[in-house]
């Protein structure tokens, strides 16, 4: 009996774990910098963004990183015009 109890108890406590399901976005990281690199699943786009393998990219709520370079030559340039 008692190892019927212990069957079904580790039956049961696997349960949760099999219906874990982890969501995964569709982007969600920046691979901006070097070396350009993502999780594993997901791709460097040309917008600087990780994308899931598989995944729509027009369903990325994320607005791509800027050019560091160009901002701060932007910037320079807007206090010159001051």
């Amino acid at each position: 009996m008692r190892r019927l109890l212990a069957i079904a108890l580790a039956a049961l406590a696997t349960v949760p774990v099999a219906c874990f399901d982890l969501k995964t976005p569709p982007c969600a990281f920046s691979c901006a910098q070097p070396p350009h690199s993502c999780p594993q699943h997901y791709t460097c786009g040309d917008d600087g963004l990780c994308y899931r393998d598989g995944a729509d990219p027009t369903k990325c709520p994320l607005t791509p990183p800027g050019d560091a370079a160009s901002d701060a030559a932007s910037d320079a340039g807007a206090d010159d015009a001051r």
